[in-house]
């Protein structure tokens, strides 16, 4: 729900899922990060598949729970990541950068920062109240 921070910095397209795991964006704030711990020799292209235990006629974009039928996403299954992507990546890694991942993470901060500025004039009233009877 937060790649619209992200407008203008990932590259990859939607179908790409740019923000999924393993994808530009997490591989690009890792870079950023620790490069390190990066592999970037082992980024490859990952589009998730539906699992195998259903029918061809029906799709899957992401990781989230969802699955797709004619271009209707209202079906939700458990499902583990294994059964939708064969290596654990959901996306193209192979356009991420450490540079991105710094400007990911400067926008993050940024947005977080200014809704606490905002959260910091709310007054608050702390009530002492117990609920012995519901324990």
């Amino acid at each position: 729900r937060y790649v619209g921070l992200m407008e203008g910095l990932m590259e990859n397209p939607k179908e790409e899922t740019p923000g999924w795991h393993a994808s530009e964006l997490e591989t690009s704030q890792m870079l950023a990060h620790d490069e390190r711990l990066v592999r970037m020799d082992r980024a490859v292209k990952t589009l998730t598949q539906i699992p195998r235990w259903l029918p061809q006629t029906f799709g899957k974009k992401d990781g989230a729970p969802d699955i797709q039928f004619d271009g209707y996403s209202y079906f939700q299954f458990p499902m583990d990541h294994h059964e939708f992507t064969d290596s654990g990546v959901i996306g193209n890694p192979e356009r991420a950068t450490g540079a991105k991942g710094e400007e990911a993470f400067r926008r993050y901060a940024e947005h977080v920062a200014r809704a606490v500025r905002e959260l910091a004039g709310v007054e608050v009233q702390i009530r002492n109240r117990e609920f012995l009877d519901r324990v």
